[in-house]
């Protein structure tokens, strides 16, 4: 009876200790499980950072084309609207040259006829 009661003994601790052991194992896979989805997930994170900067990247330089197409226009324009100013300032210039002239005909038209009737 006696070893009966150790073998019986024998088997509880063989038992605790195969328990023990399965355990163990099944936590190791559990780490490993989880240190896998931490890999994963900090890949995963690594991409979606390098996609973001990619697309902001992009983004930025299609804001700068458009910035420097909006520019080169307002600078286009500008141009325009000055170069037009001075067409006029000329146009002005011609205009009052030729009051000008036609005036001082004038006065000398009048000072020949005053001239004519003293006669």
């Amino acid at each position: 009876m006696h070893i009966f009661m150790t073998i019986v003994a024998l088997i509880i601790v063989l038992g605790v200790v195969v328990i023990l052991v399965i355990n163990a194992i099944r936590t190791k896979g559990t780490e490993s499980k989880a240190n896998k989805l931490i890999e994963q997930a900090k890949k995963e994170a690594e991409k979606h950072k390098r996609d973001s900067l990619a697309e902001m990247k992009e983004e930025s330089y299609k804001l700068k084309q458009e910035t420097d197409k909006e520019i080169k226009e307002k600078k286009k324009e500008v141009k325009e609207s000055e170069e037009r100013l001075l067409q006029r300032e000329q146009n002005l210039d011609k205009r009052e040259e030729m009051l000008t002239n036609r005036d001082a005909l004038l006065d000398q038209k009048d000072n020949n006829i005053l001239k004519k009737q003293k006669e």
